[in-house]
């Protein structure tokens, strides 16, 4: 006996192999005392050993059959083998001999919580309970059975309990939290975390957790902490690795994310994960070789991960092999129909490419996704790709729900009336972009004794001739491209800002959390979004009447501040001599052109189909369209010929620079525009080169920019009610020499004197809308409806058709 009571002893100061050694001792000096055996197999079970314990408890339980300990010993061992169902059984033997044996009833509560039989496992625990209500190991036992059972809020009671019994239980402060993070709200978790971490400073779940929770409130950087504190205390923790590598990422610190991405591939090889997020990251430094590498790893370790292909299509389309990322992105999508963006890619694609006969199907998926608000779609392609506003707002409202919003609200301004407006403009785009090719010269000439003007860059930084106009067109011009939104936000609110325009929307390289958190008390969505943010973070959309009639209002979330003649602002005609002639891109000299020189996404099968019809009945003309991709030419040359017309009657224009494009387009006779997606800068590039532009208008904000053009300079003519007279009205003309004379002649005069070349009017324009606007807010009031002019007989909402048309790429 003194073997073994020595052999106890040593197992509980954990000398477990000298408790053993004892043990063997004691069977040798009496084979027959099952006592022996049953504490050799404790030890063997504490070494991780539980196959060998069992050999020890069965012939403990031989030597002594009616010892219920043993039954239980043996039960806790197979248990720890994954042998339930033997577990189980030995249980019940050890309750069968003695039925009010606690400890053999706690475990049979886990074993049948293992078995996945939570509720039987509760009703054992409970009688437990009933017999030893200040258990605390079975509290925290029902705690964790009633989260199985999804009873979350009795399992926090069960857990306080517990920790009341027994408060230095860390392992039950961590189940209470698992408890609390699938009930309650965010605020209740972060409160539990707190807690936790109050007395417990390196409790890893409550650090993840709370990282966690300030990530998803946009406070990336404060997450950071909170992950750095987890790998300082277990350096190699996947978790945190991968989440920190992410959040990283979102603040397009690559090279740190990247860093993490492969700490976590050091410890786990086949982490796919690990390996797609490494990929993007290579991709957004431009080391394409390395991202492949990523994603085809990836993929040959999951075949099944629709990001792979997704990623691997989307970086193809970057290199322009448009081919090959369509295969990859619709693999990705005959994978996971779910798969983020890839149904809204694919869309895309198909009018890329000018291979349209998936196309109704994409359009019809995503519109029933946002009818149902089944998934969340972005809505810059369906603003560009449906003549339906109704169903844009939907989707742009369905969008900004995901941002969050600010908790507290600007007050009354403390800016007296005395002092200048300070008005912030925000975008990407200041460099040789569209935008600027029509804002530019507008900023230049706002009004500095009455404004203060701020330009917040989020955009590439180029040394280029309009980045530098950019800067100082600006009285202060700031570069948060390098921010995190948090940091950024923080800085744009430092310049107390009046009135803060976003020139992005839902455009690429968008920064709404900006917004979303308002960086100033008003608002504004102008210019590089064609459609309504569908959120009540954005006060103001700046239009016109042809733009948004009033009946159409109801369409758009922002209250409508209406222009004078258009909307759209532009630089001054210059002139552009002429240095090549038609036979220098490929046109004939004794035919009528038709021309469109928008990105071909804007080009519809059924605005196609128009243009060939127009072609077919005008024998003596080509059209010239700016495509830069052979793929898509040669599906055009096929899409023509399958439609009775002539391939070698579409000629191709490839890219070029901004004045080289203005120079050429004046070889052109007549513009044919895009539905519902408009021709916009292009449009004013035609315009101001004395080049008619023929448009058809929708009822949505981007099918009906060109028909704003034309009606700020009188040239309703060019106008048509329907695609019907739209296909009559490019006949006729082409077949009316003296009529596009008198045409072309109007236009020529409307360019030198409506005000739509006019940048110093647009100037003045805008901050009269601006003064109004800080004027209302000013006085107390809510954003309305502005006028700073009445209809001059605007179309109707309903004018135009509503075509099938083309989406553009965020």
């Amino acid at each position: 006996m003194n073997l073994i009571a020595q052999g106890t002893s040593l197992l509980a100061q954990g000398r477990i192999v000298d408790a053993l050694r004892a043990f063997d001792e004691a069977i040798a000096a009496d084979p027959e005392n099952a006592e022996a055996f049953a504490h050799r197999g404790d030890a063997l079970t504490d070494l991780g050993q539980p196959d060998l314990s069992i050999a020890s408890y069965d012939r403990a339980i031989e030597l002594a059959p009616r010892r219920p300990e043993f039954h239980d010993y043996r039960g806790i061992a197979c248990a720890r083998l994954g042998h339930l169902d033997e577990a189980l059984a030995s249980l019940d033997r050890a309750l069968a001999i003695d039925p009010a044996n606690l400890n053999a009833m706690n475990n049979r509560a886990n074993v049948l919580k293992l078995m996945k039989r939570p509720q039987e496992a509760l009703e054992q625990i409970d009688q437990v309970l009933s017999k030893m209500p200040e258990f605390a190991a079975a509290h925290n036992n029902r705690g964790n059975m009633l989260i199985e059972l999804e009873r979350y809020e009795e399992a926090i009671v069960s857990f306080d309990r517990a920790i009341e019994l027994a408060p230095d239980q860390s392992d039950v402060t961590a189940n209470r939290l698992i408890a609390v993070i699938r009930s309650g709200s965010t605020e209740e978790v972060a409160k539990a975390c707190l807690e936790i971490l109050a007395t417990q400073p390196d409790h890893i779940t409550a650090l993840l957790t709370f990282a966690e929770i300030l990530n998803n409130q946009g406070r990336g950087s404060d997450a950071i902490e909170y992950f750095t504190r987890v790998l300082k205390s277990q350096p190699d923790h996947i978790d945190a690795l991968f989440e920190l590598g992410l959040v990283l990422a979102a603040q397009r610190r690559f090279d740190d994310a990247i860093h993490c991405f492969q700490r976590v591939l050091t410890l786990d090889n086949k982490n796919v994960h690990a390996l797609i997020n490494l990929g993007a990251a290579f991709a957004e430094i431009r080391k394409p070789s390395e991202a492949f590498a990523c994603y085809d790893r990836a993929i040959v370790l999951e075949p099944t991960i629709s990001t792979g292909y997704y990623n691997r299509g989307w970086l193809l389309w970057e290199l322009r092999e448009f081919e090959q990322a369509i295969e990859n992105i619709e693999q990705a999508l005959s994978l996971n129909r779910e798969e983020p963006q890839a149904l809204e890619t694919c869309l895309n694609l198909t009018l890329q490419l000018g291979r349209w006969e998936k196309f109704p199907t994409y359009l019809a998926e995503l519109t029933q996704r946002i009818e149902t608000r089944s998934g969340l779609v972005p809505p810059f392609p369906i603003a560009t790709s449906t003549d339906d506003p109704a169903l844009q707002k939907k989707c742009a409202a369905n969008y900004a729900a995901i941002f969050p919003i600010a908790e507290n609200e600007f007050g009354r301004p403390l800016t007296p009336h005395s002092e200048r407006i300070r008005v912030g403009y925000f975008s990407t785009d200041f460099y040789e972009h569209a935008t600027l090719y029509l804002l530019l010269e507008a900023l230049e000439a706002h009004d500095r004794d009455r404004f203060e003007f701020v330009g917040f860059s989020f955009g590439r930084t180029t040394n280029d001739a309009w980045h530098q106009r950019a800067q100082t067109a600006f009285e202060h011009f700031i570069d948060i491209r390098g921010m995190t939104d948090g940091e950024a936000f923080q800085l744009a609110r430092k310049w107390n800002l009046d009135i803060a325009v976003d020139l992005k929307g839902y455009t690429a390289g968008f920064r709404c959390n900006l917004f979303a958190n308002r960086v100033a008390p008003v608002q504004v969505n102008y210019l590089g979004y064609p459609g309504t943010m569908g959120a009540k973070w954005m006060d103001y959309l700046i239009a016109d009447h042809t733009l948004i009639p009033e009946p159409s209002q109801q369409f758009y979330s922002e209250k409508i501040v209406y222009l004078p003649g258009s909307y759209q602002p532009n630089s001054r005609p210059s002139e552009i001599p002429r240095r090549t002639t038609r036979h220098d891109h490929g046109l004939p000299d004794n035919r009528f052109v038709y021309s469109c020189f928008n990105n071909f996404y804007k080009t519809s099968p059924e605005t196609f189909s128009v243009w060939m019809r127009i072609l077919a009945k005008n024998e003596d003309s080509v059209l010239w369209l700016w495509v830069d991709n052979e793929t898509a030419r040669q599906n055009l040359r096929q899409e023509a010929a399958r439609r009775g017309v002539n391939s070698e009657r579409l000629i191709f224009a490839s890219r070029a620079g901004h004045s080289e494009h203005l120079e050429r387009i004046r070889h052109a006779d007549l513009f044919l525009d895009t539905l519902p997606c408009n021709a916009h800068t292009t449009a004013s590039d035609a315009l101001r080169m004395g080049l008619p532009l023929l448009t058809c208008p929708g009822r949505s904000f981007a099918a009906r920019v060109a028909a704003s053009l034309l009606t700020a300079l009188n040239l309703t003519e060019l106008i048509a009610h329907d695609l019907e007279e739209y296909e009559q009205k490019a006949v006729s003309l082409a077949k009316n020499p003296a009529g596009m004379a008198t045409l072309k002649a109007k236009l020529e005069y409307q360019i030198e004197h409506s005000s739509l070349f006019d940048p110093v009017d647009a100037a003045r324009k805008l901050e009269a809308a601006f003064a109004r606007m800080h004027e209302r807010h000013q006085n107390g009031l809510p954003p309305d409806h502005i006028y700073l002019s009445e209809p001059p007989s605007p179309l109707p909402p309903n004018y135009g058709t509503k075509p099938i048309s083309a989406t553009i790429r965020r």
